[in-house]
């Protein structure tokens, strides 16, 4: 029990020396490289040494072995990190600056919304840019199937499944102001799932089941602003469950995979996207002009 013991404790004081390591690592290539060109690289080199380390055998690599790990992983990203990390840079600037303009000049209802929309987009950019190094350093692809796939694993916990709370669908009550966001929706699923890496089934029966929901809603909304959003609900409510059994095995009773499912839309469409409505209806001449339904 003592030798096992101190098993773990070397390797637990190695895993410390490790990250000192690295971080010191991080400092020096980043000052290295200016900074403006040494910390995207350095952030692609601290997760190809961490993935490096934890893979090898023994884990019981030196400070100087480290380093060298490091500083090569930091000369071969030099590139490639910062063609990757500066449209992402941009991406934080934009959003920062819109934030802050929506936040602290917000004047009515509709800017407090966009606002809330704003700081959402702002947790998912985190969650993506804490994730999208680890997916770089582990998969040798192209930055398109990288960001892809980083998207994925961050929504696939609420978004796919017997239980899917998918925020995107609230735009479902867009066709009650254009007839045009029929097709527009319905391709943005069929997009959406294709680029996803959805299974074909999927990729056909979701389009499906956007495309019966998105004219529902378009005239059911003639009739009344309230029902725009049951036709979605309905629809994938009783479509997805299926989908779920034949593309993806799921082993779910129907009745309770249409249950969880049911849950999801109404979170969704229901809530989100009657609250998306009502704001919407109050200045839809100001954004869809004369096209608004």
């Amino acid at each position: 029990m003592l030798a096992r013991f101190s098993v773990a404790y070397e390797r637990f004081c190695r895993l410390l020396l490790t990250i000192f390591v690295v971080n010191i690592a991080m400092l020096v290539h980043t000052l290295l490289g200016a900074v403006v060109l040494g910390f995207f690289p350095s952030c692609a080199a601290a997760q190809t040494t961490f993935r490096t380390c934890l893979r090898a055998e023994d884990r019981s690599m030196r400070a100087k072995e480290v380093w060298g790990i490091f500083h090569g992983a930091w000369k071969n990203e030099l590139k490639q990190a910062n063609l990757f990390g500066w449209p992402l840079a941009v991406c934080w600037v934009v959003l920062a600056i819109e934030y802050y303009m929506m936040n602290w000049h917000a004047r009515g209802t509709f800017d407090v919304a966009v606002s809330g929309v704003l700081f959402v987009l702002a947790l998912v950019l985190l969650a993506f840019t804490m994730l999208v190094w680890v997916v770089r350093a582990n998969y040798d692809e192209r930055p398109l199937w990288i960001v892809r796939t980083t998207l994925t694993m961050i929504v696939a916990p609420i978004a796919f499944g017997p239980i899917q709370f998918r925020i995107s669908e609230a735009l479902c009550v867009l066709p009650y102001f254009l007839p045009g966001a029929v097709p527009g929706i319905t391709i943005g699923c069929f997009l959406a799932n294709l680029l996803c890496g959805a299974a074909p089934l999927d990729v056909v029966f979701g389009s499906i089941a956007t495309l019966i929901g998105a004219l529902g809603s378009y005239y059911l909304g003639k009739k009344s602003k309230w029902l725009v959003c049951v036709p979605p609900i309905l629809s994938n409510t009783i479509i997805v469950p299926w989908v779920l059994r034949y593309a993806y095995g799921s082993t779910d009773l129907i009745p309770y995979a249409m249950l969880t499912v049911g849950i999801g839309e109404i979170l969704a469409i229901g809530i989100l996207g009657q609250i998306l409505l009502s704001v919407l209806i109050r200045y839809q001449h100001v954004i869809f002009g004369k096209a608004a339904a």
